[in-house]
């Protein structure tokens, strides 16, 4: 039986120094990526999201990052 499905994963990258576009604070911001795929029996077949976003320390508000490293 073919099963068609997506799957997503979050997962941690890091700390980088970024200004919070919501308070408007300089400060260390924790970094995760996310991924979205399409899958097809379990196995990926097209990624179809991948991005990175940010927590800002300060106001604890998540922002997109538009490039990480």
């Amino acid at each position: 039986m073919i099963k068609l499905n997506t799957s997503s994963d979050c997962s941690y990258e890091g700390e980088a120094m970024l200004v919070c576009p919501k308070c408007g604070k300089r400060g260390t911001a924790h970094i995760f990526s996310t991924e979205t795929g399409l899958c097809l029996n379990s196995i990926q077949i097209k990624q179809i999201h991948n991005s990175f976003f940010a927590v800002c320390a300060e106001c604890r508000s998540t922002f997109e990052v538009d490039e990480w490293k």
